[in-house]
């Protein structure tokens, strides 16, 4: 699983609910998943509200997360199996945030001891711009939760930003996929006051076969 889509809903898709609303629905997912090779999984929360949210509701927000795409006359448009999500139905919004907070209970375990590096964004509490480090938590083969920690960004990129060895030479940062954290032609940390656009570092470098290296680093 690449994405997941965290879908909160009564089950309601217009005013009077017809089948060919839920019929354009499940083909949107169809034809957009596709486009991802089917690795996008859909799960899918019931907000009971009395006198809307009833068993068709329900019926129709499982086959959102199972992505039944061919109970509504959708033809699949990939061989690729799709993943299929979850529906849960959430009685009390009390419930809202630990419920929905857990949702990575739903995901295949496997087992994935390894930390992850978010890419750089805007601190809400006036931080600057930060990356978020978190690894999950095992308890034997059970996965109990997640635990992440921010860190600032200029902190990260401290030894990069100030890399000083020979007139000839430079360093820059790169995540895992591609994408140029610190480059001698972006603006130093503590000066950006709005994220980064994350780009690839291939639109940076113009070397010759750059491509070659930047292969060789990933």
């Amino acid at each position: 699983t690449d994405m997941v889509i965290i879908y909160l809903s009564a089950g309601i898709t217009s005013k009077d609910s017809s089948e060919e609303d839920k019929k354009a629905t499940l083909r949107v997912i169809n034809e957009e998943n596709s486009f991802l090779n089917n690795s996008v999984m859909i799960l899918t929360y019931a907000l009971m509200n009395d006198g809307v949210t009833g068993l068709k509701e329900l019926a129709f927000l499982r086959d959102l997360a199972e992505q039944n795409s061919g109970k509504y006359g959708v033809l699949d448009r990939t061989a690729l199996p799709v993943i299929k999500g979850s529906m849960m139905v959430l009685n009390q919004l009390s419930n809202l945030e630990t419920t929905v907070g857990r949702f990575y209970t739903n995901l295949p375990n496997r087992m994935i001891d390894e930390a992850v590096f978010s890419l750089p964004f805007s601190d809400e509490m006036g931080d600057g711009l930060i990356m978020t480090v978190s690894k999950p938590c095992y308890f034997g083969n059970l996965l109990l939760g997640i635990v992440g920690v921010d860190v600032n960004l200029a902190y990260i990129l401290e030894d990069v930003t100030y890399y000083q060895d020979s007139l000839a030479s430079y360093t820059f940062l790169i995540d895992d996929k591609g994408y140029t954290l610190m480059h001698p032609s972006l603006t130093r940390p503590y000066l950006l006051s709005e994220p980064p656009l994350h780009t690839d570092i291939i639109h940076y470098e113009n070397i010759p076969k750059f491509e070659l290296v930047r292969q060789n680093i990933l």
